[in-house]
């Protein structure tokens, strides 16, 4: 074996062995990263102490050093784990100068880009920093950024393992994935304590994504919300990708609810996803009809209810109401049914009123449906019609030509309430009251038949 040289016997280089504990993913050198939250065991905070620890000269002042560790402990540690020749030399180039209360350089300014690396150390050194520097500044999500994040293609989202597929669709797929601790913010200062499971949703085409991105963007602006829509924490670009983050429903959808959490896999046999008896045991019907007047609260705040920052009125159709587009999370005491919360606006379409007060209800401006997308979907030079595209699933408010259809916009409650609750070939969830017919027993009340 040969002997350690002098740069490796340095106090600074030798926190590179712990720096490797910090790592999650090690072994995966593309896909490696560690946060700020996970280096500070190994990061020591007394000045003193942090001298010693990172081979520093006694003409370090105890202010100095404490810059270090408030604005420079990432890039320290970029330094120690490219193993940075004239460590010391480098390391002070970042303090202010004179006195200067200006920030040169930080942790805050990661990822810089290769020209910034390149001045500031060099060619050589510069491209080392360039990139190390990922597996120290790996992707945030923040669910109070507004708009779309675009990240750099080398970034490093902060996943625990590899994203684990729940379902694909004419969009695109959408995966089960586990954010490390610190790296989901909420709010500015507050990350989450613990691992947390969240969905991703990964796009085919930029233009799907963009058009989602914007309708849930209306909603989570909305001066006015409603707790029974699923909005996203947070939209992202990386490269060719488009992405949504959303919360994750561990319980699926209402669909696979029906089927007492029973789906079919692709070899055609059924798969039990969850115990239904389990996590609802005492299902009644009274809770499903409770459930589903709870979310005909969410479609009338859809139609009538949203208003934008300027508190002009928007209205919401969504296009596509269907047990899939239901997600299911956990009971709560309130809702032992799960609660239930509308999802995919993919194709939904928002029209913003004249902001003046209306004496009649805000649909009555709208004969039907398909009429709020007037002048926006168009066909190739034909008429002036407004159009959807055709996908897997064609809203019923769509003609089978892919026209809307003169039917009223109560055709959305109509369709939300002839959801099917018969399980194909299953026992009965609802013992207590026999076999229940959605389509025949549940419709909003006053709506035509």
């Amino acid at each position: 074996m040969d002997p350690p040289s002098i740069r490796d016997e340095h106090p600074a280089f030798r926190l590179k062995d712990a720096l490797r504990k910090c790592m999650y993913r090690y072994r995966e050198s593309h896909k490696r990263f560690t946060t700020a939250l996970a280096i500070q065991p190994v990061w020591a905070s007394d000045p003193p102490s942090l001298r010693t620890q990172l081979g520093l000269g006694e003409d370090w002042s105890d202010e100095e050093l404490g810059f270090v560790d408030e604005h420079l402990q990432r890039i320290t540690c970029i330094f120690a784990w490219i193993a940075i020749n004239n460590f010391d030399r480098n390391l002070r180039r970042l303090l202010p100068v004179g006195g200067a209360a200006r920030l040169v350089l930080g942790d805050v300014h990661l990822p810089l880009t290769q020209e910034q690396c390149y001045r500031f150390f060099g060619r050589d050194t510069g491209q080392d920093f360039f990139d190390g520097q990922f597996s120290f500044a790996a992707i945030s999500i923040d669910e109070y950024n507004k708009g779309i994040v675009e990240q750099w293609p080398e970034g490093r989202f902060p996943f625990l393992s590899e994203p684990v597929p729940i379902a694909s669709g004419a969009y695109g797929d959408v995966f089960e994935v586990t954010i490390a601790k610190g790296q989901l913010r909420s709010a500015p200062g507050q990350s989450n304590d613990d691992d947390r499971k969240v969905a991703l949703k990964r796009f085919r085409r930029g233009r799907d994504w963009l058009k989602e991105v914007q309708g849930l963007d209306i909603l989570k602006e909305s001066i006015s919300r409603h707790n029974r829509l699923t909005l996203h924490l947070a939209a992202m670009i990386q490269g060719i990708d488009f992405f949504l983050f959303l919360p994750l429903a561990e319980l699926g959808d209402l669909e696979l609810l029906l089927q007492e959490g029973i789906s079919i896999g692709d070899d055609g046999q059924e798969v039990a996803r969850y115990n239904f008896h389990a996590v609802f045991p005492e299902l009644t019907l009274k809770d499903l009809i409770h459930e589903f007047a709870t979310l005909m609260g969410a479609i009338d705040f859809l139609h009538n209810h949203v208003s934008s920052r300027r508190n002009v009125p928007v209205y919401c159709a969504h296009y596509d109401l269907r047990p899939k587009n239901v997600l299911v999370f956990p009971p709560e005491p309130d809702s032992p049914v799960g609660v239930w919360k509308i999802s995919d606006f993919g194709i939904s379409s928002f029209e913003q009123g004249d902001g003046r007060a209306l004496a009649q209800p805000a649909w009555a401006q709208y004969p039907t449906v398909g009429d709020i997308g007037a002048g926006r979907w168009q066909p190739s030079g034909t008429t002036s019609s407004p159009v959807k595209l055709l996908g897997p699933h064609r809203a019923p408010e769509l003609s089978v030509r892919g026209y809307p259809s003169h039917m009223s916009v109560h055709l959305e409650f109509r369709n939300s309430a002839r959801t099917r609750s018969r399980p194909k070939s299953r026992a009965r969830p609802y013992r207590d009251v026999g076999q229940v017919n959605i389509r025949r027993q549940i419709r909003p009340k006053g709506l035509s038949q």
